[in-house]
């Protein structure tokens, strides 16, 4: 019995996410002006752009300079672009000193220079790591409107993948 006492206490005593929300927001608390949205509205429309201001029933986001209010009710869902350009450096540096040591232990142990192409080896796996990690982003939903379905499949697809989510609500 006390156990579940202390239990209730602790999820009572929890505060919750979305009460320190903005009034009127939908958008998670670590939004902040200028993530790259793609808004996805009721009708299927998509609208992509910069977020300017998340508030009072509504968004609005800007592009091609021109700002776009999109009433909260009309939003089925928005992603957030996120570009990733911390990993692929790392793994493309890892990459080169792998393939550049050996090489240069071998290159000192015929009489020649293997810095230089301990240099390139790296610089080679740095530079294509760099360019993979800006090429491929990632988007994630940040908001996705709530369905009044008490349980069903929901069939998420995107530019490259497509998700299958399973519903269940009470």
């Amino acid at each position: 019995m006390g156990v579940l006492l202390i239990g209730l206490a602790l999820l009572l005593a929890t505060p919750m996410a979305t009460s320190a929300q903005e009034p009127g927001s939908i958008l998670p608390l670590d939004s902040d002006p200028g993530d790259r949205l793609t808004v996805t509205t009721i009708s299927g429309e998509r609208v992509r752009g910069r977020l300017v201001t998340d508030g009072n029933g509504a968004l609005v986001l800007r592009s091609n300079r021109e700002e776009q209010t999109i009433a909260h009710a009309d939003i089925a869902s928005v992603t957030r672009r996120h570009d990733r350009f911390l990993f692929g450096p790392l793994i493309g540096l890892g990459a080169g000193l792998a393939t550049g040591l050996p090489i240069r232990l071998l290159m000192d142990n015929e009489g020649l220079n293997g810095d230089v192409a301990l240099g390139w080896t790296v610089g080679i796996g740095v530079g294509l790591g760099s360019l993979i990690d800006l090429v491929n982003g990632s988007d994630r939903t940040i908001y996705a409107r709530k369905s009044g379905v008490v349980s069903g499949l929901q069939l998420l697809p995107s530019r490259r993948r497509a998700e299958v989510r399973w519903a269940l609500a009470w």
